[in-house]
């Protein structure tokens, strides 16, 4: 049985970088979390769609009838 190389999305990544004070969030975003995800497939649109951005709620939020929404 023969061994295929598998595909490496980091290959020629230069792992030193993560030694580097400015390289922060947004870098290990952009050169590590997106080649990666795109490598599995995911893209913003279907069938694979990553949705971005989305509203979340507050866990403790209650509405009480007469008054504004209120976060406990």
């Amino acid at each position: 049985m023969r061994a295929e190389k598998l595909y490496n999305v980091l290959e020629g990544f230069d792992f030193r970088l993560l030694n580097d004070p400015e390289f922060k969030e947004d870098s290990v975003r952009e050169e590590i979390i997106v080649p990666i995800i795109k490598g599995l497939g995911y893209s913003s649109q279907n069938p694979n769609k990553i949705v971005r951005s989305r509203k979340l709620l507050h866990p403790y939020q209650v509405r009480l009838p007469g008054m504004k929404t209120t976060t406990l």
